[in-house]
């Protein structure tokens, strides 16, 4: 998830290469020992915020403290008026 106005939104997709430089909120509820590893093994050097409630790390992402990354099934219920999402490809999958 990216706030309204990161230059990452100009791109209609992205890669982890794409998030070499970024601060990355990073969910400990589960996310963060699949998301972690798959991005040190892409060489992601980021810097990780690492926080166990959604809607705090969500509000992290407003704030303009990171980027996160997290399932679409975490997205039903939030309200999105300035947070927006990019899928990667190539599409990240992960079994929780």
């Amino acid at each position: 998830m990216l706030r309204v106005g990161h230059s990452l939104l100009r791109k209609k997709a992205l890669s982890l290469e794409d998030l070499k430089s970024q601060k990355i909120v990073l969910l400990t509820n589960g996310c963060e020992t699949v998301i972690a590893p798959l991005l040190e093994a892409a060489g992601c050097r980021a810097e990780f915020v690492r926080n166990h409630l959604a809607m705090t790390a969500l509000n992290m992402v407003r704030e303009g403290i990171g980027v996160a990354i997290a399932p679409r099934s975490y997205l039903a219920d939030i309200d999105m008026l300035d947070l927006r999402c990019r899928a990667f490809e190539p599409m990240l999958k992960w079994d929780l």
